[in-house]
């Protein structure tokens, strides 16, 4: 049943309209529409039709209530003309009249969510394949970035997927531009060039931002990154008119398939390639730690500094490494030697690598570290960076 009702306020007074004869008289003034029995004419479909009226509390003015059923689907876009011809002729005694119900906004709804949640959940196996097939890490709640999180239904005790993820947000994953977290590395080299022959043109270009989606799937995909953000932002758009119950029309709905036959095909031309992409180790491990540092602020604020402190000792063990070593060179070689040497304090060695097995919690999902355990652990390498005076300003290191 294609149900409609509305409500009507006179407001202009210089029209005599108070009854149920003299407003069916209103409206039967456009020659399409005529009213016999509770039944309105109009065009080649009859509507039923319920017409109401009272007096609003306090005051002398009059108000309306109209209710309309129809059955005909395959006759809705004549049902439409008449219930906009209707709204044409009202607009006459009132300029503001309320929707109590809207059926066919109901109806193109349903037609089109289905759809949008196809289309939703191809976007979520493509990001749920990629993260935990090539870089490894269990998509639960405390990987996920605040925004997203507070997305999340409380409720849900789902862990395997961000399944609940808002619709906007799902794009981020794969669209975010981010820099890599290895920049201050690369700034530092920069910095320290004396000529331009000093400077790898690569270097450079991985300083430039750049998705996820531009790293592992642009070469593949035909469609332009702008143009999948824009269908995807129009899409949201469209789901929130169902979600919030707004006007849904029949040009709405033309849209959503209009965008999701688009975009299906690009996705799942995505997922296909999967399989082709190579991930070293690495890129991996730098992969690992960018979705940490952007998924959860504390484990960001963490690894923010704890880069800090990695520069610091490696900067600092350059002078007491043998060329010969380079190739084989790790962190916890060359933090022993810092302590073997006298530049950090045993107790400072001891520090470092217990705060070096948070790091490694965080990146490799070995447990749920608990908010309590962050902020502890953020607080001792602040405390740390301060003894061993690193700076940690722009995400720069002085030593």
């Amino acid at each position: 049943m294609l149900s409609a009702e509305y409500l009507i306020f006179i407001d202009n007074e210089g029209i005599k309209c108070n009854d149920e004869k003299t407003f069916n008289h209103l409206l039967q003034s456009n020659p399409e529409i005529s009213i016999k029995n509770k039944k309105i004419n109009f065009k080649e479909i009859v509507v039923d039709y319920e017409l109401s009226f009272g007096q609003i509390a306090d005051t002398e003015r009059t108000y309306f209530h109209l209710v309309f059923n129809y059955k005909e689907i395959d006759k809705i876009d004549i049902y439409v003309q008449l219930l906009k011809t209707i709204k044409s002729v009202i607009h006459i005694i009132t300029k503001t009249p309320q929707t109590l119900y809207d059926g066919v906004s109901i109806y193109y709804s349903n037609l089109a969510y289905p759809i949008i949640s196809d289309i939703e959940n191809i976007m979520r196996k493509l990001i749920t394949k990629f993260m935990l097939t090539k870089v490894g890490i269990d998509w639960i709640k405390d990987r996920t970035p605040d925004d997203v999180k507070s997305s999340i239904n409380s409720n849900n005790k789902d862990l395997t997927y961000l399944h609940n993820v808002d619709f906007i947000q799902l794009k981020n994953f794969l669209f975010s531009e981010n820099y890599p977290v290895h920049k201050e590395n690369l700034v530092k080299k920069l910095k320290e060039a004396k000529d331009i022959t000093e400077i790898d043109l690569e270097d450079i270009k991985i300083l430039i931002p750049n998705s996820n989606w531009e790293r592992y799937f642009s070469s593949d995909v035909s469609i332009p990154k702008e143009k999948l953000i824009k269908n995807w932002d129009e899409l949201y758009d469209l789901r929130c008119k169902i979600a919030h119950n707004k006007s849904f029309k029949i040009t709405d709905y033309k849209k959503v398939i209009s965008l999701c036959d688009e975009l299906k095909p690009q996705l799942e031309q995505a997922i296909n390639k999967l399989s082709n992409i190579q991930i070293d180790k690495d890129t991996r491990d730098l992969l690992k730690e960018e979705i940490a540092n952007n998924f959860n602020i504390l484990y960001g604020d963490f690894l923010s500094k704890w880069r800090n402190l990695e520069m610091f000792v490696r900067s600092k063990s350059d002078k007491f490494t043998l060329e010969e070593e380079i190739s084989r060179r790790t962190f916890f070689n060359d933090l022993h030697k810092l302590r073997e040497f006298g530049i950090i304090s045993s107790q400072n060695y001891h520090n470092i690598r217990k705060l070096r097995s948070v790091r490694s919690e965080i990146l490799h999902n070995s447990r749920n570290l608990t908010e309590n355990e962050m902020h502890e652990a953020i607080f001792e390498l602040t405390l740390l960076l301060l003894e061993l005076n690193i700076e940690n300003t722009d995400n720069s290191v002085e030593v």
